[in-house]
């Protein structure tokens, strides 16, 4: 009898031990959860300061694109009333033709350069 006391005392320990880690998993699930509430919580109070906020910032952004956008309508017609205080019009730009060679003898104003030029307004012409 005294070894079935023994054994129902180990399992009784046993026992003991099994229900303290038992108990000890609920205490750290219960503080896990504790802190997940707590987050839960910050959460939707920045849910509700972002329901209070965004609007005022979406206002706020609105009113800076319409400053902006009236800033560059003055500076376009500050601009354009410059313009026409100048006289200045815009022209298209006419293509320059290329310079041939007998208007680059005439701008150096060297003899053998115009002989160049007449040679090859020579070698041109026999050629077309």
């Amino acid at each position: 009898m005294g070894k079935r006391i023994e054994k129902m005392r180990k399992g009784i320990d046993t026992l003991e031990e099994a229900l303290a880690d038992t108990d000890n998993a609920i205490v750290n699930a219960d503080a896990v959860l504790t802190r997940a509430d707590e987050t839960l919580e910050r959460a939707e109070r920045g849910i509700e300061t972002a329901k209070r906020t965004l609007p005022k910032a979406a206002l706020g952004l609105t009113l800076v694109g319409i400053g902006i956008a009236v800033a560059v309508v003055i500076r376009r017609s500050r601009m354009g009333k410059a313009a026409a205080q100048a006289e200045v019009l815009e022209q298209p730009e006419e293509p320059v033709p290329p310079a041939t060679m007998r208007d680059v003898a005439r701008d150096a104003g060297d003899s053998d350069v115009g002989d160049l030029a007449d040679a090859a307004d020579a070698v041109e012409s026999e050629s077309e």
